[in-house]
Order: C-alpha cells, then structure tokens, then sequence
C-alpha cells in the first residue's frame, strides 16, 4: 500500500474501527500491533511501527496527496493504548484536520448503518493510471482496479460521505473526545 500512497495524487481513506495507519501516531501504531498480532516479538513491531510512521511523510509539504478521512465513531471511542494515547492520536488528528493538510469528516453513532459499515476502505486516484480501491478484512485485504468495481466503491464512500458529519462539526466532536479521554487521566 506503501507504493500506491507515494504514487497517489487524492486518497479517500474510511476508519472504521481504527484510526488509519497515515494517520497514526507512534504509540497508538504500537498498540495496534501488539494487540492486532499476538506473538509477534518486540523487533518486529518495532519495524512495523517505524514503516508505518515513514508512510506517513507524504502528508508533509505541498506535493502530497490530497487526503479524505472518513471516521466511524468507533474509531474514536475504541481505547487503544489507554487513554492518554487516545487523547495524543485524536489530538494529532484534529490538528491535520484544522490544518487543511486532511479533509475530516466522522460517521456518528446516531446515524447508524451507512454505506460502508462491513469496514475499511481506501480510495486511490492517479495522474497518470486509473484509480484503485483497496478493501480490508481481517488479516487479509484485496486491491480492485476493475473500473466497475472501483466505482461501487467510489459510490459507496460518497453516500457515507453524505451521512457524516460537515467538517467543522466533525472536528468539533474529535476534539470533545479528546479532552474526555484528558479528563479520564
């Protein structure tokens, strides 16, 4: 996925029940994969945490991908790491979001089933080939550059896209979170 994000001139990203990796602090990345991959040794997450984070510079200066982030409440309010990593990551992504650097919008509990409750999703637009999508499942994930295929997903991202919350609301809520988790410490 690392090539396709470097390559990618828009990515439209769907959490569902994390924080996506490109977003992703060092702690929270951490806890993903200790938790995620049971046994795994210590050396092994180390180097998982620190590909994860260098994916993560594309985000940096005016020649990065444009970045759409839709966030499942889940997302927010799952505790990984505890929470003062809550706090941290959801602080580091509002940030980003008030930036301009990622557009942010979350799916709210309130509205329920959406267009792309089964999971997580990202979306993958090139200058020069057609675009990707990439569906994830549990420890499995399938890249689809069938045109038609892409284009269900592409629809499906644009009605959750119309379910969730407007930006500035959105950020609101993230931030209302983040200082819950400060106030739990």
């Amino acid at each position: 996925m690392a090539e396709l994000e470097k390559q990618a001139v828009c990515i439209q990203e769907h959490g569902a029940a994390v924080i996506p990796g490109l977003l992703q602090i060092e702690p929270y990345a951490r806890a993903v994969f200790r938790f995620g991959l049971p046994n795994m040794t210590a050396a092994e997450v180390d180097r998982r945490v620190v590909q994860r984070l260098e994916r993560a510079h594309i985000l940096e200066g005016p020649d990065g991908p444009v970045m759409w982030v839709l966030l499942d409440e889940h997302a927010l309010r799952r505790v990984i790491g505890g929470p003062a990593v809550m706090a941290a990551q959801l602080r580091h992504v509002a940030k980003l979001a008030d930036s301009g650097r990622v557009r942010l919008h979350v799916l709210p509990f309130t509205i329920g089933k959406h267009a792309l409750t089964a999971g997580p999703m990202s979306l993958y637009r090139f200058d020069d080939a057609p675009p990707l999508a990439y569906v994830e499942g549990v420890r499995t994930g399938q890249v689809y550059d069938d045109p038609a295929r892409v284009a269900q997903c592409q629809a499906a991202y644009d009605l959750a896209l119309g379910d969730a919350l407007p930006a500035e609301a959105s950020l609101s809520l993230i931030t209302s979170v983040a200082e819950e988790y400060e106030h739990a410490l």
